[in-house]
């Protein structure tokens, strides 16, 4: 990647989930820099090494050069290797927003439906306040989702959203009318509807959002982990009233075990990653995510000006990156 041109930064957010530091957001008034090396063809072990072209910042400057890690991934099992870092192909300098694909993105309840869940309250931004001195900058937040719904990740935005979408869905089209955020959890709403049995593949957070969403609304889901998961993750899973199943294999694996069961079964699946023939839901999962946005906008903008120069997201399966994106550009 070239250079990237000097940007004006006040304010940076780092987004905090299951206990780790994520992303990261600046502040006073400073000139922030940051130059990528090209790495393509370094590769970093399981430990992530940081690169040799790291930026430096100078002190007493006003140019703030942010120390970056530029990483890419060999991951190897029994000596074979398995999969190595990929670049978006599908990457686009000016995206077209206006064509019939984005159309989703002008949806605009998803607060309106999380802020109708019980227990719900937006999350907190803590600050840093030594990091930003240390680093030269007005401020650094952390959007703390440890503390969302009581199950710690910001998962619960999207699985619930999507659930509440595909049960608005069902209703509209055997009803032709509307349901409401309010009838969601309603007993009345599935005693008309039907029961239904919902299925997730997931490494631990999402499968958990999906089984949350589900007790609340008295309905069944199963859940595929791979086989190897952490005990304590399936075990919470397990105590949102859902049925575990252990896949032999990755990931990768547990969505495909989880799409063959769900089309053989007439269970619907609520996956949070995209694939042939299944798009729908992950976009309502995208959407749900943008609810954190919206209230990290909330706390801090006020009078309609803008105080947050770079918000910075973890990528992982891309969700949350997606929402961010569709959020801001």
């Amino acid at each position: 990647m070239d250079e990237y041109d000097k940007i004006i930064v006040d304010k940076i957010i780092v987004h905090y989930s299951d206990l780790i530091i994520l992303p990261l957001i600046l502040a006073p008034t400073v000139s922030v820099g940051a130059s990528f090396g090209r790495s393509a063809s370094s590769t970093l072990r399981h430990d992530a090494e940081r690169h040799e072209n790291t930026p430096t910042r100078e002190r007493g400057s006003e140019i703030i050069v942010l120390p970056l890690i530029i990483l890419s991934f060999t991951i190897k099992t029994n000596g074979s290797q398995m999969c190595t870092f990929s670049l978006n192909p599908f990457r686009k300098d000016a995206p077209d927003w206006t064509q019939p694909s984005f159309a989703f993105l002008k949806t605009t309840d998803m607060p309106e439906f999380h802020s109708s869940l019980p227990g719900y309250r937006p999350t907190p931004l803590r600050r840093l306040t030594d990091l930003a001195q240390e680093l030269g900058v007005g401020d650094i937040l952390v959007k703390d989702e440890s503390q969302r719904f009581g199950i710690k990740a910001f998962k619960a935005l999207g699985a619930s959203y999507a659930i509440y979408r595909f049960i608005k869905n069902e209703w509209r089209q055997k009803f032709g009318s509307e349901l409401s955020p309010e009838m969601f959890r309603q007993a009345d709403v599935f005693a008309r509807l039907g029961a239904f049995t919902f299925c997730a593949a997931t490494d631990g957070n999402h499968g958990r959002a999906v089984a949350w969403t589900v007790r609340m609304l008295s309905q069944k889901a199963v859940i595929y982990m791979p086989a190897d998961s952490v005990t304590m993750r399936i075990q919470s899973i397990e105590c949102e009233g859902s049925k575990v199943v252990l896949v032999d294999g990755t990931f990768d694996d547990c969505v495909r075990r989880c799409a063959e069961d769900a089309e053989a079964n007439g269970w619907q699946t609520i996956s949070d990653t995209a694939y042939p023939g299944y798009m729908e839901i992950p976009k309502y999962i995208l959407l749900g995510y943008t609810t954190l946005f919206r209230e990290m906008e909330n706390s801090i903008n006020k009078d309609d000006t803008v105080e947050v120069d770079i918000v910075i997201l973890p990528a992982g399966v891309g969700g949350l990156a997606a929402a961010g994106t569709s959020y801001y550009v």
